[in-house]
């Protein structure tokens, strides 16, 4: 028995030509791509079918977080905001890895460079190396964390 909460697209004129202009829209993006160069001319049957397949995974992966996210506000129902922050944390999903990295070196140089100029205070007579290369490593290391928190930083927070 289907659910009821998970709309059936093929209930209701409205819903389906909606779903349908929606479709329509992409084919028609696709096609102007396809159009604009003489290269290349189609997908393949092989590219369709991929295609179609990681659409359906997107899409089931795209309903879970918002789901997972409706829940998490304690939401009656699985609103459009949902959907769209859903769908904003997985296009991120890969560069939250690099940024995470990124944040990790920085952390690390940072680091590296305060231990330097403690040890360099620790000196009667420092080298000069050895402070400039502790503040180098101390700026680079908090411009990295500052950029890469700047850049996973939630925007409703800016």
């Amino acid at each position: 028995m289907p659910d009821p909460a998970i709309p059936n697209l093929t209930d209701g004129v409205e819903q389906q030509t909606a779903s349908l202009a929606e479709v329509d829209h992409a084919l028609s993006l696709m096609r102007d791509a396809l159009s604009a160069h003489p290269l290349p001319r189609t997908f393949s049957e092989p590219a369709w079918t991929e295609l179609l397949k990681r659409e359906s995974e997107f899409v089931a992966e795209l309903g879970l977080e918002s789901i997972r996210l409706a829940r998490q506000k304690r939401c009656d129902v699985v609103s459009a905001s949902d959907v769209g922050e859903a769908d904003g944390l997985i296009r991120r999903a890969g560069l939250t890895s690099v940024l995470v990295g990124l944040q990790t070196i920085g952390g690390v140089l940072a680091g590296a460079g305060v231990s330097g100029v403690i040890a360099a205070l620790g000196e009667t007579h420092p080298q000069d190396a050895i402070v400039v290369l502790a503040g180098a490593g101390i700026v680079v290391g908090v411009a990295l964390m500052m950029f890469t928190l700047g850049q996973s930083w939630p925007k409703w927070r800016r």
